[in-house]
């Protein structure tokens, strides 16, 4: 009689495959998750950044804006070639002596050259104006901030009274939504150019209200 042997007990090939399957299946949820949230941090915090950047930018104009003094000679604000790169421009008037004196007066001028926007100032012999590509760059927009459909600025009458200001800005201005005009609008291309648009280039767009108080009608 041959002595029995003992029953020995361990994984067989299939259970192996199977335990690698389920192994690997977790992995990849691991993975998925941890990408999700590290893509949604990084689209909240780029967010965040342009619109702070578009909002110092408004808060400059709005602040000279509502800084503005004047009389119905002068007009104190004055707007010209809006849709027009490096010629457009916003003037605010400042009054700073004697309402009779006009030699010691400003204007304060802001133009959109490309995505940045540049702000300087133009006395009255210069006049008002666009700014040059070698004046102090305030900020960055894109470069369809002063296009339609999204009017740039709002007059209501006169904007001595009351204009509105739009402007618009992406985390990287300089590139904009991958696929537009390249593909179908309401095809999944689309779709796709604008998930990627808004995880990794998001756009911001504000707009502010101003009444110049300091200018007489």
């Amino acid at each position: 009689m041959f002595p029995k042997r003992k029953k020995q007990n361990g994984l067989t090939l299939a259970e192996l495959l199977i335990t690698t399957i389920i192994i690997g299946v977790v992995m990849i949820g691991m993975i998925s998750v941890d990408y999700a949230v590290r893509s949604s941090d990084q689209q909240q915090s780029r967010t965040s950044l342009v619109a702070l950047r578009t909002s110092a930018v408004l808060q400059d104009i709005v602040t000279t804006a509502t800084q503005a003094f004047g009389d119905s000679a002068t007009r104190c604000v004055q707007m010209g070639n809006l849709t027009t790169d490096a010629t457009n421009y916003i003037c605010i008037y400042r009054d700073l002596g004697s309402p009779s004196d006009y030699s010691d007066d400003s204007w304060y001028c802001y133009t959109r050259n490309g995505t940045d926007i540049h702000k300087c100032t133009r006395t009255l012999a210069s006049d008002k104006g666009a700014c040059a590509a070698t004046d102090p760059v305030i900020g960055a927009v894109t470069i369809d901030t002063f296009d339609a459909p999204d009017t740039p600025v709002f007059v209501a009458t006169s904007p001595d009274f009351y204009f509105q200001v739009t402007l618009k800005s992406r985390f990287d201005p300089t590139k904009p939504m991958p696929g537009v005009g390249a593909v179908d609008t309401a095809g999944a291309k689309y779709s796709a150019a604008i998930a990627q648009e808004y995880m990794t280039n998001p756009k911001v767009k504000l707009t502010a209200k101003v009444a110049p108080t300091g200018c007489a009608p």
